[in-house]
């Protein structure tokens, strides 16, 4: 079942079984989007926004990559990978990874300012892209059509959770900008904070749609792993 308080117990269960591994694994990627969001907000001009929207997009995929690893091996019951593997394994399917997310951030831009609905489509039937590449080894068109494929049917469902995941994620960040002021160094340094304790959640939000809609028959986090409890 697609709900959203049922994927976000879900993926509750997820966070706190892998907490020692998402969160160094969003700490160093996103320190290094602050660092290079700093350095744009004291230029001037486009350019550097954009490259900027472009790391943030390539950050959170990589992210979403190696978590997708991570609870592979909660899901399997079999011993999750150390940070070095975790970076081994993504950097076979990267290029990949990188790629797809650009397509997808641009067809979702393009189809909600031009049309709105295609856009909101396209939101939730790509979704999934990144599993089906990390842990099924497809294309990036192979698991763009795969995701669209195992979605159709509950796009309205995984709209709304993955709508209310971005609403969880984005707020704060609004809500700092306006308490510290954009660009202040109060609001670089807890937004930085909340990046690395949310993105995480919202990784383990897309991999738990992905295991709910293609291996719904068994639980999502094997009984050994839970026996254990948090991964070391």
């Amino acid at each position: 079942m697609i709900s959203i308080g049922t994927v976000f117990a879900d993926a509750t269960q997820l966070y706190r079984l892998l907490w020692r591994r998402s969160v160094p694994v969003a700490a160093v990627v996103f320190a290094v989007i602050q660092v290079a969001s700093v350095l744009a907000q004291r230029s001037r001009g486009g350019g550097p926004a954009l490259a900027i929207l472009v790391l943030e997009i390539v950050g959170a995929v990589f992210v979403q990559g190696m978590l997708v690893e991570a609870v592979r091996s909660v899901h399997e019951g079999k011993p999750t990978p150390s940070l070095r593997g975790l970076y081994a394994r993504i950097g076979t399917v990267f290029p990949t990874l990188m790629l797809g997310g650009l397509v997808y951030a641009f067809s979702v831009a393009v189809g909600l300012l031009l049309f709105i609905i295609p856009g909101l489509i396209l939101t939730a039937r790509w979704c999934l892209f990144a599993p089906f590449v990390v842990l099924e080894g497809m294309s990036g068109r192979e698991a763009r059509a795969r995701s669209w494929t195992v979605v159709r049917g509950r796009t309205g469902r995984v709209l709304l959770v993955i709508g209310a995941v971005m609403i969880f994620v984005a707020v704060p960040g609004i809500l700092l900008q306006l308490a510290f002021g954009s660009g202040s160094l109060g609001s670089n340094l807890l937004g930085f904070l909340w990046a690395v304790f949310a993105a995480p959640f919202e990784a383990h939000v897309l991999t738990t749609i992905y295991y709910r809609l293609t291996d719904p028959e068994r639980p999502l986090v094997h009984p050994s792993a839970l026996a254990a409890g948090s991964v070391a």
